[in-house]
């Protein structure tokens, strides 16, 4: 199995995929590298490709409430970002990502993934799926920051403003 392949074989949204197809997307897709401490994406940025960890890490943070970063999550070899700009719609990025450590990263373009996905119903759901979950761990990370910076405990299920 090619390098590519391998890289994408333990995606859980392409499990669905024969060894063939897999093969076709990775000869698709290219491998870049990215030296610690350079952005890969930028927050608010058009973003038209998913992102592949084959090696090293990255970092996805997010402007905070007070304009420090917010560190989302640490993403290393075999996990993924950018999943949102396959969907269609806005393909602005809703987190920044930068290298922690010298990487590389295999990138598969929006143009790269439609033929699989067109012909894959599941897997757009999938996708679908992951996008709006990790959206939503966003969402709540954000809020926490929010609500600890005016003195509640993070992770609360409920808040109670009080106004005296």
């Amino acid at each position: 199995m090619p390098a590519n392949a391998a890289s994408l074989v333990d995606l859980p949204f392409l499990s669905s995929l024969d060894a063939k197809s897999l093969e076709r997307l990775a000869a698709k897709a290219r491998l870049t590298r990215v030296p610690a401490g350079d952005l890969v994406l930028r927050e608010g940025v058009d973003n038209d490709a998913l992102y592949v960890v084959a090696e090293g890490a990255v970092q996805v943070f997010a402007a905070a409430f007070n304009g420090t970063d917010l560190v989302l999550a640490r993403l290393d070899r075999g996990q993924w970002f950018g999943e949102q700009a396959l969907l269609g719609g806005p393909t602005r990025t809703t987190a920044s990502v930068r290298a922690l450590e010298d990487s590389k990263l295999l990138v598969l373009s929006r143009a790269a993934l439609a033929g699989v996905i067109s012909a894959d119903h599941d897997l757009f759901a999938r996708l679908r799926a992951d996008a709006a979950a990790r959206s939503t761990f966003r969402d709540f990370q954000l809020q926490d920051q929010l609500f600890s910076s005016v003195g509640l405990a993070p992770g609360a299920t409920q808040y109670k403003l009080e106004s005296y």
